[in-house]
């Protein structure tokens, strides 16, 4: 999930990402993806997403 919030809310590049958490910019598209659609398949997932975002967003 962190891969997927820091691209999400970050003006980072794969490139950037996958540097910060020590992996390639691939596995970084990759696991960004996977939280993607894991959300769009669940609800319940997409809801726990959601509130990690409004947890930092107050």
């Amino acid at each position: 999930m962190a891969i997927y919030l820091t691209k999400k809310h970050t003006n980072l590049t794969n490139r950037e990402i996958g540097n910060t958490f020590m992996i390639s910019p691939t596995v970084a598209i990759k696991a960004a993806r996977n939280i993607e659609g894991l959300m769009a398949e669940n609800k319940e997932k997409q809801k726990r997403v959601e509130s990690v975002v409004s947890v930092f967003s107050a």
